[in-house]
């Protein structure tokens, strides 16, 4: 849905019209900016009267929408609303994942405008510096758009072509999902989180952080990416991107398809991390997912698939979903038809075993609740259950870079490890390292994976 602002009529041919008609009568007065109101709703929405700039859920579960309108309009759309504030300005929105991260912001004078028991929203004059912050307190956060949702998205063609909920057993699947062995993924942890040296650019160092501003850490980062899926055989690439005042480059990898070449699977991860500073080994956020993508890779590319894989690791992510943002806008002007998006993002912590794995999925999206079923019966078809538990969750989650695809109207979905009760209490800090990780859990989430990659992509 697009929706005119006042401020957007008055910049239109009629509008400066009738200003300076106005101004010549002595009686024009500026418009006065819209204001930021919660307004709650019964559901997940496909339309609404008003601009929606995000679609949330409170920590006692009740959905709603943050909304920016004038009074009026607020009055006319005929929902009940709270005012949040009143003036023209920027705002963070900051999810808590580190238990006490809420009180903590508070205690340090964010300018908190609204707080719905898990999520903040913070009035800023410096997003980038208070994502910065606030994330080194224990959120995941991202800046509030400029522009509004547009809740009534396309259908892609070749979405509603997904497997279903059953599928059979393929031999090339399973040897797929063999051949992921947890020493390899060990290894690969140990490069990429600086625990043993790794060949990047040239250069036989130690990446001891991949922090968005880390300089040469990120840098070799994106390197090894790029190396690794060139020795794997598929088509490597870089994607740079600016954005808020940063700039940085995404890797892609991709393996063209066959006779659906034109329909794409992606299979992604952020390969920043936090915090800044000299060591930010983020072990589990997030090199697991990033290991997992090179994983999946690597299983799946000695295979013909009808449809195109494509690899991708995403920059910019703690900064606010910025490396996705520009992956997900340029899919969108070329006219891809991306009709499956997995994005991993930490799933290597289970210090209560019990082995969940969330699969967030928006309520009611057939697609995205299709791709969730792949994965979910991949576990089964396949004998993985004895170490991964898929738990499909229908909530439309903003704080991860699936998020970017799904603003788009590309169904994708959050892969993540148990993000409430059994929360990885080392997030954000340098104690995020590789010895705190469950393997076992983690080869086995990372089988999951490529086995759904390989079904949605269809083996041939």
């Amino acid at each position: 849905m697009h929706f005119l602002h006042r401020a957007t009529w008055l910049r239109s041919a009629a509008g400066i019209a009738t200003l300076l008609v106005l101004l010549s009568d002595g009686a024009a007065a500026e418009a006065a900016p819209p204001l930021l109101a919660r307004i709650d709703v019964p559901e997940f929405l496909s339309s609404f009267p008003l601009p929606v700039y995000a679609q949330l859920r409170d920590a006692a579960g009740q959905d709603y929408v943050l909304v920016q309108a004038d009074l009026a309009d607020l009055n006319d759309g005929g929902w009940p609303f709270r005012i949040l504030d009143s003036a023209a300005a920027n705002y963070v929105l900051a999810v808590e994942f580190r238990q006490g991260a809420r009180a903590a912001a508070a205690q340090d004078g964010f300018s908190i405008i609204h707080d719905d028991g898990r999520r903040l929203v913070v009035r800023s004059a410096s997003p980038g510096d208070d994502i910065e912050a606030l994330g080194l307190l224990g959120f995941q956060c991202r800046r509030l758009p400029d522009f509004p949702m547009n809740l009534d998205r396309p259908v892609r063609a070749g979405a509603a072509n997904l497997p279903k909920a059953a599928i059979s057993s393929n031999a090339w699947v399973s040897e797929m999902v063999a051949s992921i062995q947890q020493t390899n993924l060990y290894v690969a942890l140990s490069e990429l989180t600086g625990a043993q040296p790794a060949v990047a650019g040239g250069s036989y160092t130690n990446i001891r952080s991949r922090h968005q501003n880390s300089g040469a850490g990120v840098r070799r980062a994106t390197e090894l990416a790029y190396e690794h899926f060139h020795a794997l055989g598929l088509q490597p690439s870089y994607q740079a991107w600016s954005a808020s005042g940063m700039s940085n480059r995404n890797v892609i990898g991709t393996l063209p398809g066959t006779t659906a070449s034109s329909e794409i699977v992606v299979v992604c991860a952020h390969i920043d991390d936090m915090p800044s500073g000299a060591t930010a080994p983020g072990a589990d956020d997030n090199a697991s997912g990033s290991v997992a993508v090179f994983a999946a890779a690597e299983a799946l590319r000695r295979f013909s698939f009808e449809r195109t894989l494509r690899f991708v690791l995403f920059t910019g992510e703690e900064q606010g979903l910025y490396g996705s943002d520009a992956h997900a806008a340029a899919a969108d002007a070329a006219g891809d038809n991306l009709v499956a998006v997995l994005n991993l993002d930490m799933v290597a912590w289970d210090g209560n075993g019990d082995k969940v794995l969330n699969l967030y999925v928006r309520p009611g999206n057939a697609s995205e609740l299709d791709a969730a079923a792949t994965l979910t019966n991949v576990v089964r078809v396949y004998g993985l259950g004895g170490g991964v538990v898929p738990v499909v969750v229908q909530e439309t989650v903003d704080w991860s870079d699936h998020y970017s695809f799904n603003a788009y109207g590309f169904p994708a979905i959050c892969l993540i490890e148990e993000d409430v009760a059994d929360f990885n209490p080392y997030y954000h800090t340098t104690n995020d390292v590789l010895a705190r990780l469950n393997m076992p859990f983690f080869t086995h989430a990372t089988k999951a994976v490529a086995g759904a990659a390989a079904h949605l992509a269809r083996p041939v």
